[in-house]
Order: structure tokens, then C-alpha cells, then sequence
């Protein structure tokens, strides 16, 4: 039964469903209209273990059709559904046509035989490494990302205004592991709640009171963030903005999270990292080739990665980055997919990236190149992909700290500043 006051176990079961956020920002912090054009980073996540073969097909391997049996797609150019050329003997699937037109500009880049050196097929281990950046390493507190914002925050100058509350966000049900630790982090599966909920406006009416009576320091802070966080949604109301003229979400079960994104960016609320997931990658049973289940993931994906883009324009300088835990096997099984393997595949989609192009080392599908006889190698650390992207999207000066005891290597996906 819901009592007069709030305590804090209510609101912390609160937090769970609705709004979570970690530390604060004084009230000093900058007003969106007042904000700059900072780079923004956003990791979009596809949860399950992504077909890398399926996203980039190595159609010129001699190998590949004998290995993918009916899964295998159509060369560029021929079949009734051909795959869209990249270059250098890979394709795009034909669902991700929309995301083609960015590649052939130049804005869109992948990365092949790329994931974590850790051997698991574990989907919950290999997330947990792969969010937190340290690999087999399992008591890590922190995620990489609330690394990258610690450094960011860092770098701020004596005297600084504060972070906004909305400096770190996750369209998520909870916080993800991969913002553990960070300060001004909020995670929230549905951002309208903050503008249509009662409920959520008796929390920003009433967190005020609750802090001046009864908290610890450290939730007083994250209270008191939480309210900003409310007053300052409710201000500048990004939901009120509308996709730029001519851009289409994917429609589906529920608010499209890029959509709702997109609205945040361009309120100038003053994001600098987001968090977004895509579940349902785990495509063990009649994973389909050019149409099916696989063909319908990669369709949404590239329907809102494109329209996001599109919508939040030149004037944000975004980056994105898709990743996945692990990829999946070479050869199909039984039942129509795959099952768990080892490398996968990346995009990196925006400001700074050397796009129209494939990058990371490919071997081959010959069975000597293959990581156990069956899966892609790992020839490309996740790690370094992760910092060069995140050193020029957010302009981190020194990235020694988001991979403790790991020195990376340039993949050479994104431009040099000098450049």
C-alpha cells in the first residue's frame, strides 16, 4: 500500500520500472538551450549473438555456399533478392538496404572478425565482459562506458558548469551493466513516462521534501538529480518534436528507443553517451536466409539506425556503434540456424568514421582459419574498436583507463583528427 510519505525503499523500487539514476548533477547544470554541439557516443547492443555471415557475406569465399547450405544469400546483382555490394568480396544482407546508402557515402564502416579473445559461448558471460571491457574477468565492478564518462568528466575545467542529469542515458528496463559505476546516468525503457505519468510527477513534487528530511549524502544526490533530471524533461519537452519531414521509424510492439533518442539529441538536453538494446539474435531454429526471422531483426535494425540518423541531422555530431556478445557458427545446423560461435561483426555509423569500407583482418573460411574447426576468428579485440571510437566520439584526450591492463591497437575505423 503506497504511504503518505516516500520512503526510500519506495522509491528504489520505483526506480526499477521507471526512472534510475545514478549520482547527480548540482543545479547549476547547463540549461539546454545553453549547450554546445558535443560529439555523442551511442552503443547499440544486439543482445543474443549476431549472425556476422548474415550481416556481412563473404560471397567471393569459395567456401561460403557449401558451408551456409540454405541459409547462404545471393551474390550482388544476381537472384531475386541479390546482397548489396561493399567492395573487397562482401555484402550486405538485402535488409540492410537502408543503412546501404550511408555505407556507399562514406558515413558507415564495418569491421569483421571482431569480439572478445575470451573463449565462452555463454551469453551472460560473454556480455558481462564484453560490457564491463575486461574479458574472463568476472569481478569488475565498473562497465567500460562509466569509464569513458569518468574520463570525460575529467577533463572538465576548474569551476566547470555540472554534467546534465541526461549526460549518460540507456533505453533500458534497468541500468546496464556497461554504465556501472557512472555518475549522471539515467536508464529508462520508456522516456514518455516522464511526461504523461502521475505518478512521476508526485516523485518530482515530493523528492525535494523526502531529501531535506531523511538522507544519506549519497542519495540525497541521486535524488536531487532525479528531480532536475524531471523538472528539466518536463521544460524543454522532447517528445513534443517530431521526426524531421520524410523520416519513418520501423513501427513494432512499443515506442521505437532510437525515436525517442533522436528527440532527446535534438532537445539539447545535454547527452553525451547513450545506451540502447535490440534482443533476439539468438537464431538457433529457422534463422531464414534473404526473408525470415533473421531477415526481420536486421530490417528493424537498419529501418531505425537509418532513420535516427537521418532525423537527428548535421547538427548533433553522433556516432554509433553496434555490437554483440559473440557471433555464430559458420556452417548451418539442423534446424534451419546457427548456434553459438566465436567472431562476429561491427558497424560504426557517423561523425569521424572512415566508412565505405571493411575493416579488420579477414582470413577466410578455410577450416585452418576457422576458431575451433567451426566459427569466425577473432582477429580484431573488441577493445580496440570500443576505444578508437570512443577516443574521437567524445574526444578523449587519454583512454589508458577504459580497459585496465590492456594495450589497444588502431583499427584504423575512425579518422585521425589531424586528418
Amino acid at each position: 500500500m503506497m504511504q503518505n510519505r516516500w520512503d526510500r525503499r519506495e522509491f528504489l523500487r520505483m526506480g526499477g520500472s521507471t526512472l534510475l539514476l545514478l549520482g547527480g548533477a548540482g543545479a547549476g547544470a547547463l540549461e539546454a538551450g545553453d549547450r554546445a554541439k558535443p560529439g555523442v557516443l551511442v552503443v547499440l547492443f544486439q543482445r543474443g549473438a549476431a549472425d556476422a555471415l548474415h550481416m556481412v557475406v563473404p560471397y567471393r569465399d569459395k567456401r561460403y555456399r557449401g558451408l551456409r547450405g540454405a541459409l547462404a544469400l545471393e551474390e550482388p546483382g544476381k537472384g531475386e533478392s541479390p546482397t548489396l555490394d561493399l567492395g573487397e568480396g562482401f555484402a550486405f544482407h538485402p535488409a540492410l538496404a537502408p543503412l546501404y546508402p550511408l555505407y556507399r557515402a562514406g558515413q558507415l564502416g564495418v569491421v569483421v572478425n571482431t569480439g572478445s579473445p575470451d573463449p565462452t559461448r555463454s551469453h551472460f558471460d560473454a556480455q558481462d565482459y564484453m560490457e564491463s571491457g575486461t574479458p574472463g574477468k568476472k569481478s569488475t565492478r565498473d562497465g567500460w562506458l562509466a569509464r569513458a564518462l569518468i574520463e570525460l568528466s575529467g577533463r572538465q575545467p576548474s569551476g566547470a558548469e555540472a554534467p546534465s542529469p541526461f549526460n549518460a542515458v540507456a533505453l533500458t528496463p534497468q541500468m546496464p551493466r556497461t554504465l556501472a559505476g557512472a555518475r549522471d546516468t539515467i536508464a529508462l525503457e520508456d522516456f514518455g513516462s516522464l511526461a504523461r505519468s502521475r505518478r512521476e510527477s508526485a516523485l518530482a513534487e515530493r523528492l525535494a521534501k523526502l531529501y531535506r528530511e531523511d538522507a544519506s549524502a549519497s542519495f540525497a544526490s541521486a535524488g536531487t538529480a532525479a528531480s532536475r533530471a524531471v523538472t528539466l524533461f518536463r521544460e524543454q519537452n522532447p517528445l513534443a518534436l517530431p521526426p524531421r519531414k520524410g523520416v519513418r521509424y520501423p513501427g513494432g510492439r512499443g515506442e521505437n528507443p532510437l525515436k525517442q533518442l533522436a528527440q532527446l539529441l535534438k532537445s539539447g538536453l545535454g547527452v553525451r553517451v547513450a545506451f540502447v538494446e535490440s534482443s533476439g539474435w539468438d537464431t538457433h531454429f529457422r534463422q531464414g536466409a534473404a526473408t525470415g526471422s533473421m531477415a526481420n531483426l536486421l530490417g528493424r535494425l537498419s529501418g531505425s539506425l537509418a532513420a535516427f540518423y537521418e532525423d537527428v541531422g548535421p547538427d548533433v555530431p553522433v556516432t554509433v556503434l553496434t555490437v554483440t556478445e559473440f557471433g555464430r557458427t559458420v556452417a548451418a545446423n539442423g534446424a534451419g540456424g546457427t548456434d553459438h560461435g566465436h567472431g562476429s561483426a561491427m558497424m560504426v555509423l557517423g561523425a569521424g568514421v572512415r566508412g565505405g569500407r571493411v575493416h579488420g583482418d579477414w582470413l577466410g573460411l578455410e577450416p585452418r582459419n576457422l576458431y575451433e574447426g567451426r566459427d569466425l576468428p577473432v582477429t580484431t579485440d573488441f577493445r580496440d574498436v570500443f576505444t578508437e571510437v570512443a577516443k574521437r566520439a567524445l574526444s578523449l584526450e587519454d583512454t589508458s583507463g577504459l580497459f585496465p591492463g590492456y594495450r589497444t591497437k588502431r583499427v584504423g575505423v575512425m579518422a585521425d583528427r589531424s586528418l
